[in-house]
């Protein structure tokens, strides 16, 4: 119990994992060599080959690295959903929302969109009903994406 609401422990194990998961992405991304590598063919391609990296090792890498998280999240989602073949569209979407409100390649303003669009649904449904809950941050994102194109957290 937090606040006096009820938290399931499966909710728990899944904030944790993921809280776990983004913080060793960051700190790979960020603290090691072969994270700085994938930040700089990400940023400039012909001027990271140029500087030595090889390219033919950080694709393969980077895909393997978003194959991995991809899997941790689908992993995470299984203990609150049921299986079923579309099960992923909906967190998805959500994702996208995420991704849109952080800006590209901006770990902490992820965690921190997470949060507001999580708020925004929970007093979307709280106040407007659950029929609302898809509609209202969908119409937030395209607000925000025509008054900051590159995000609110973004550069």
């Amino acid at each position: 119990e937090l606040l006096g609401a009820r938290i399931s422990v499966d909710r728990i194990m899944s904030f944790v994992v993921s809280i776990a998961s983004i913080a060793v992405l960051w700190f790979f991304l960020r603290r090691t060599r072969t994270g700085r590598a994938i930040r700089a063919v990400a940023q400039d391609e012909v001027g990271a080959q140029m500087m030595g990296i090889n390219l033919n090792f950080i694709y393969p890498l980077t895909f393997g690295l978003a194959t991995a998280m991809a899997a941790v999240s689908g992993a995470g989602l299984l203990f609150l959903f049921q299986a079923y073949p579309t099960v992923g569209l909906q967190p998805l979407y959500l994702a996208w929302y995420v991704v849109m409100m952080a800006g590209l390649g901006n770990v902490a303003g992820a965690i921190v969109g997470g949060f507001i669009v999580g708020v925004l649904q929970t007093a979307t449904q709280q106040f407007a009903g659950v029929v609302w809950v898809d509609v209202i941050p969908t119409i937030v994102m395209i607000v925000v994406l025509l008054v900051v194109p590159s995000g609110v957290f973004g550069s």
